[in-house]
């Protein structure tokens, strides 16, 4: 197992980082050409986006199979080993994943990695309830968010609110209602 002093370590972290600001550029090019289109609903905008939402999707499939090496390597690229950018580079990409297999892959490493002290419990909750979400099942911890054209922000098929609270409480993560205004706001800077 990769130790946080390894030689790899920082060549390991570097690929994340790049591989997240690829992923980061790609979504905000889909949301500039979504924006163009709904205003202009040219047929230009259109194939723009479209054009936009396949290089999202490419690049979530080449990210994914490439932190699945990284996984199969050196296990969950945790905070411990790799810093906090680096795991949250990580958790960014499998939660893009589209692949059920091999987010089942990247949910067990990160559990183990939580369970060992070495993950962050913030990463471990998001793709826990990413992987419900996207298996059809509610989310336990309410780390995914969405708001309505009137910016009224919930967190979609949560299973629990007290649960979920306890949860947070517990691992000292920021209360589901502090979370909701924070994106409130982020929304207003928007």
């Amino acid at each position: 197992m990769l130790r946080r002093g390894d030689a790899l370590a920082p060549r390991v972290k570097a690929t994340l980082i790049r591989m997240y600001a690829i992923d980061q550029c790609v979504r905000r090019q889909l949301v500039v050409h979504g924006r163009n289109l709904e205003a202009t609903r040219a047929q230009s905008d259109r194939a723009k986006y479209v054009l936009a939402v396949k290089t999202v999707l490419a690049t979530d499939r080449a990210n994914s199979a490439r932190l699945k090496r990284l996984v199969r390597d050196y296990g969950w690229p945790d905070a411990l080993r790799f810093g906090k950018r680096a795991e949250c580079a990580a958790l960014a990409i499998a939660v893009h994943c589209r692949d059920m297999r091999l987010m089942r892959l990247f949910v067990a490493t990160l559990t183990r990695s939580f369970a060992e002290g070495r993950s962050e419990a913030w990463s471990y909750a998001t793709l826990i309830d990413r992987f419900a979400l996207a298996s059809g099942a509610p989310q336990l911890y309410g780390t995914f968010l969405v708001h309505d054209r009137q910016g009224n922000v919930t967190a979609p098929r949560l299973a629990s609110t007290r649960a979920a609270t306890s949860w947070r409480r517990k691992w000292r993560v920021l209360p589901l209602s502090n979370q909701i205004d924070l994106y409130r706001r982020k929304l207003r800077l928007q």
